[in-house]
């Protein structure tokens, strides 16, 4: 088993990451929410890392309530017209952190067999979670229940959400990484620059209202509703993650 001083560097490590990839300027807490000798937490602009439950939580804000959707995450001022989820955080700062709690990414390929591979691959698939206050109440959803499957006849979206890792690329003599020039965080069907992806072959909502997805205007808070995204390394719980709650059937208005 690895020692805590190894755990503690290692987080070190990320912290000075964070601290080069923001720019030295976002605001940083380290140690913060510390329940023991073994919990260490590190937050940095809207992005908090919990090393002993193996957890990364990123502030996010509802962006769309209704509609058919290519992204499920975004940057502010980028696909906010076709993603649920919008964050001011960098997505290579939501790399950094996923790395820190073990995954390990599994580069897109236009590949036939891409699919089937990331969702075998244990290190990269990665369980999400939607954290919100609802009318006094506190909610935790798995992010598939905010989707619509309009390919199947229930709705029904799978958990196969794939850590794919973006990729760098230059120009101006610099190394820049995709995901925070183009501002794809999570991907619902081809997007090679996104930090996270879809597993599933989900096809494009544009060419018919029997492909791709779109939102689950049941279970889906108001739009500008504050929420917390939380990733965590995948782990079959139970034959219902699968299946949506009795209360949140998936449904849409774009679905004849």
């Amino acid at each position: 088993m690895e020692s805590k001083e190894a755990t503690v560097k290692d987080v070190r490590v990320l912290l000075l990451s964070l601290l080069i990839l923001g720019g030295g300027t976002c605001p940083v807490a380290w140690g913060e929410d510390a329940e023991g000798p073994d919990a260490k937490t590190l937050k940095a602009s809207g992005i908090e890392l919990d090393i002993k439950k193996h957890e990364v939580r990123l502030d996010a804000t509802v962006c769309l309530d209704r509609g058919i959707l290519e992204y499920l995450v975004c940057l502010p001022g980028t696909f906010e017209h076709e993603a649920v989820f919008s964050t001011k955080c960098k997505p290579s700062q939501l790399h950094l952190a996923l790395l820190a709690i073990g995954l390990v990414p599994c580069s897109f390929a236009p590949e036939e067999e891409w699919w089937a591979k990331a969702r075998e691959n244990k290190q990269a698939r990665v369980n999400i979670e939607v954290e919100y206050e609802q009318e006094g109440k506190k909610q935790r959803r798995r992010i598939s229940e905010f989707l619509v499957n309009r390919e199947r006849k229930d709705g029904v979206v799978s958990d196969s959400w794939v850590f794919t890792g973006s990729f760098f690329y230059k120009e101006d003599d610099k190394n820049h990484y995709a995901a925070d020039s183009t501002g794809a965080v999570i991907g619902l069907w081809v997007a090679g620059a996104s930090v996270l992806q879809y597993g599933e072959r989900a096809g494009i909502p544009y060419r018919g209202a029997d492909q791709g997805m779109e939102i689950n205007t049941q279970t889906t808070p108001a739009k500008g509703t504050k929420v917390r995204l939380i990733f965590a390394p995948h782990a079959d719980k139970s034959k219902q993650a699968e299946q949506p709650k009795k209360d949140s059937q998936p449904t849409g208005d774009a679905k004849p």
